[in-house]
């Protein structure tokens, strides 16, 4: 579904094959790295808790029904997000492997990252809720809600959820955060739950008639990603060149 929308919006970008492909090499190396290393994490913390009959969850999150229990984790979850988000922003060698997330000149709904990026990340967003969840599965779901969202939501659309845009991140106010003009840059961090922006100053709403498909992503002061000038002999020296951080300046 999410390659359609991709697919439909940009079929006359004469880069997306290229692009797609390249944020797919990314997206193995997270799948084997980060997302398997994370989960196997949680799993451990999740069965020696259990092992040594350890429970840390507060007496309300047991009664939960597992519906509420998943809707509470992905509060959790996302704003742990939030303020590790924000660190990657301000402090230098965290950016240096944020900026591959950034960099890209057309977003995708694969998302590409660096694994060092993602690792801290989804250790410090999802370790709390292993700690406290009442089992992995509820756990595990909540993980797999939370990715898939981010599949949607780095869709290269201007896809507004209307009214609901005051509760969910959509692409459109998503990608806000993605644009290269730096007064974009410190807005819009939350992944899930567009109000952790509200209540910690950092929102800012899309207008309904702008286009912000239309405008330049990637970082300012960077070189501009053009994959229209490789060839496709070049994408895997120009993919170990970001994966080691090596990246033009303008």
């Amino acid at each position: 579904m999410f390659i359609l929308i991709d697919y439909h919006i940009n079929k006359h970008h004469q880069t997306i094959g290229k692009n797609l492909l390249f944020d797919s090499a990314f997206y193995f190396l997270n799948i084997v790295f980060s997302s398997a290393l994370t989960l196997f994490i949680l799993y451990e913390i999740n069965l020696l808790l259990n092992q040594f009959a350890l429970n840390y969850s507060p007496k309300f999150l047991t009664e939960l029904s597992p519906a509420l229990e998943i809707i509470f984790g992905l509060l959790m979850i996302d704003f742990l997000f939030y303020w590790s988000h924000r660190l990657k922003h301000k402090i230098n060698l965290l950016w240096k492997f944020h900026t591959i997330h950034h960099y890209s000149g057309t977003l995708s709904f694969l998302s590409r990252n660096h694994p060092l990026d993602l690792i801290p990340m989804k250790i410090l967003s999802l370790v709390p809720m292993a700690v406290l969840s009442s089992s992995f599965k509820s756990l595990a779901i909540t993980y797999l809600i939370y990715n898939l969202y981010q599949f949607f939501l780095h869709s290269n659309s201007n896809i507004s959820l209307g009214p609901l845009n005051h509760i969910l991140v959509s692409p459109k106010y998503h990608r806000i955060h993605h644009l290269v003009d730096s007064k974009y840059a410190n807005k819009n961090f939350a992944s899930f739950f567009s109000f952790y922006d509200l209540f910690f100053n950092t929102q800012l709403m899309p207008k309904r008639n702008t286009a912000y498909n239309k405008m330049q992503t990637g970082v300012h002061g960077l070189k501009h990603e053009n994959f229209r000038s490789l060839k496709l002999i070049d994408l895997p020296r120009a993919f170990l060149q970001q994966v080691m951080l090596k990246i033009p300046k303008e």
